[in-house]
C-alpha cells in the first residue's frame, strides 16, 4: 500500500503519535483485534481521516484513548484498486468501477456456504483472506457505496433453498453491532433510501447478499463483520467527502466501542486466557 506510506509518514513525525506508538507497544496479545476494510473511494477515504482523527485524539479524547489502549486496529485501505483506477468523480452508476481488471466483484467473490471453491478467487480476494489469517480478528466493519443500508450475515441461505432471512447462531451479536452502527448515522436510524431505486431499510439495516466476505470470515473464523453502505453514490465529487466523514465518524467509534462488549474468560489455576 505504498499509496498511502506518505500520509502515514506524516503522522509518525506528528510528537502526539509518536507519543501513542510508545504507549502502544505495551499493550497485551489478549486484546480485542478490530479491523476496517475499504472497498470503494468513500471508504479509503473515510479510512484516511479516520486514521489521522484517531493519532490525533489520543491522549485527548476519552474514548479514543480508551479504545486505542485495549484494540488493536488493522486498516486495509483499497481492496479493488483496479475499480478505483478507472472509476471517476461523478460516477454514481452502480456497475462502473465496481468490479476488478477482470470483471468480478471482489466483495461477493469469496467462498459460498454451499460451494467452497477456492480456485476461482481473484488474486485481490486471495490477498485479503491472507492477510486476514495473518491476524487475530474479532470484529471487522467494510465499507461500500451504491445504497444506504448496513448488512450482516448470514448473507446467504443456510439450507441452499429460496432466499430469507438467514440468521447465524449469533444473530442477536449481529443485530447489535449494525444496529450500533445505523442509530449513529443520522440518516440510517430513520431508515433510509437512494433515488431511483425501490429499495428502503426502515431501520438501516439488513440481511445481506450471496457468497460475501461478511459469510466466509464467520463461518471460517467467527468474525463478526459487517459491511456498511454509506452512499448512494460509488464515486462522489470531493467536496461532498467533508459530509460522509461528518455522517460516519460517530458510527465508527460506535461500530469500535462494540469491540469491548464481550468479556475475557480466565482459568482460576493460572489465570492464563481460556
Amino acid at each position: 500500500m505504498p499509496l498511502f506510506w506518505p500520509v502515514i509518514q506524516q503522522l509518525l513525525n506528528q510528537k502526539v503519535v509518536k507519543s501513542s506508538l510508545s504507549v502502544m507497544k505495551n499493550i497485551c496479545q489478549e486484546y480485542i483485534d478490530f479491523c476496517c476494510l475499504f472497498f470503494q473511494p468513500v471508504g479509503k477515504e473515510l479510512l484516511l481521516r479516520f486514521l489521522t482523527f484517531v493519532l490525533q485524539s489520543y491522549g485527548v479524547d476519552p474514548l479514543v484513548t480508551r479504545l486505542l489502549d485495549q484494540t488493536r486496529v488493522h486498516l486495509f485501505p483499497l481492496a479493488n484498486p483496479d475499480g478505483f483506477a478507472v472509476a471517476s468523480h461523478g460516477a454514481c452508476d452502480v456497475s462502473y468501477g465496481r468490479n476488478n481488471a477482470n470483471g468480478v466483484q471482489i466483495s461477493t467473490n469469496f467462498p459460498g456456504i454451499w460451494q467452497f471453491d477456492m480456485g476461482k478467487l481473484q488474486p485481490e480476494t486471495k490477498a485479503i483472506i491472507k492477510w486476514v489469517d495473518s491476524l487475530s480478528i474479532s470484529l471487522m466493519l467494510s465499507f461500500y457505496g451504491g445504497s444506504m443500508v448496513v448488512s450482516y450475515p448470514f448473507d446467504h441461505v443456510t439450507d441452499g433453498t429460496a432466499p430469507k432471512y438467514s440468521a447465524t447462531p449469533d444473530d442477536d451479536v449481529f443485530r447489535q453491532v449494525a444496529r450500533a452502527y445505523s442509530k449513529a448515522h443520522r440518516r440510517l436510524v430513520n431508515g433510509s433510501f437512494c433515488p431511483n431505486s425501490l429499495d428502503f431499510y426502515p431501520s438501516g439495516i439488513i440481511n445481506g447478499a450471496e457468497r460475501s466476505m461478511q459469510d466466509f470470515l464467520y463461518f471460517t473464523k467467527g468474525v463478526v463483520a459487517i459491511r456498511a453502505h454509506i452512499s448512494c453514490c460509488r464515486y462522489p465529487y470531493r467536496v461532498t467527502l467533508r459530509k460522509f466523514w461528518k455522517e460516519n465518524k460517530q458510527p465508527m467509534l460506535e461500530f469500535w466501542n462494540q469491540s469491548q462488549q464481550g468479556k475475557l474468560v480466565f482459568s482460576g489455576g493460572n489465570g492464563e486466557l481460556l
